[in-house]
């Protein structure tokens, strides 16, 4: 998953991304209000060990400072 995740990444060209499972189903300007709230809050990485969910929003000037995906795990460790 790592290694796919980065992939779509790398062609991304938005300020945020937003990865999902396939199962999701999104509530009415879900994705917006995520969006604005990221856009509106300032980002500063933390370190996790993990981080778990079917849905995960961040900035693109997060991922520009810490980094994609270890590309060596393959499910359920992203």
């Amino acid at each position: 998953m790592g290694r796919v995740n980065n992939e779509g990444i790398k062609k991304i060209k938005g300020r945020n991304i937003l990865l999902l499972n396939s199962d999701i189903l999104l509530l009415l300007n879900s994705v917006k209000i995520l969006s604005d709230y990221l856009y509106t809050h300032t980002s500063h990485p933390i370190a996790v060990g993990n981080v778990s969910g079917a849905s995960m929003m961040v900035s693109r000037k997060v991922l520009d400072e810490v980094g994609i995906f270890d590309p060596d795990f393959f499910m359920y460790s992203e």
